[in-house]
């Protein structure tokens, strides 16, 4: 770097020849197109993570107290595809978790699905087997399978156990930020397994 600073600043350096108009001219330019730049990009927020899908409330109660959610993601030999958590390893992992526990926590109170003073006992475990956005796309086609299984808490016996697979995607001109794109359809993705 200083090299280089060197050789632009003495009289015989390198730019030395460049016509002191053009320059002034192109860098004018350069500037106008990085400010332009930085506000198509800047006028965009990154959406967080948001897997609450809009519910009402279930025709039919199950006669069961719903005690306990636990969310994890599935060990590799039971994957169904990869799991894109983020990042940032175990913090965007436990972020993740906590984020589809609490949207589905929070559909599951908005449905009614589960009666608070029934004598059954029950515990929900949900188990991430895939969740998998493609690295660049244009509508960012995320595919999600999800196991619940809902587990008597007395018997220790399984009352109900299935996959659920779901996919959430954006139009290309959603948002000009792919990263927007990208959050928006994992948000969907994630939005139509839990509803």
């Amino acid at each position: 770097y200083a090299g280089l600073l060197a050789l632009t600043s003495s009289s015989d350096g390198l730019f030395s020849s460049i016509d002191k108009g053009k320059s002034t001219m192109n860098l004018r330019c350069l500037s106008t197109v990085t400010v332009c730049a930085a506000l198509i990009t800047g006028c965009t927020a990154v959406p967080p993570l948001n897997f609450t899908p809009e519910i009402g409330r279930a025709e039919h109660r199950l006669d069961a107290e719903l005690k306990s959610v636990n969310v994890d993601a599935a060990k590799p030999d039971r994957q169904l595809g990869r799991i894109d958590i983020g990042f940032g390893g175990n913090v965007a992992e436990a972020s993740f978790k906590q984020s589809f526990k609490g949207s589905l926590e929070s559909a599951l109170v908005k449905s009614l699905i589960f009666k608070d003073d029934a004598p059954q006992k029950v515990s929900l475990m949900v188990e991430i087997l895939k969740f998998q956005s493609p690295g660049t796309s244009m509508r960012f086609k995320t595919s999600v399978v999800v196991n619940y299984r809902i587990i008597d808490r007395a018997t220790g016996n399984l009352l109900y156990d299935k996959d659920i697979t779901s996919e959430g995607e954006v139009p290309g001109d959603y948002a000009f930020s792919g990263a927007v794109r990208f959050i928006e359809a994992r948000n969907r993705a994630g939005q139509a397994n839990i509803k």
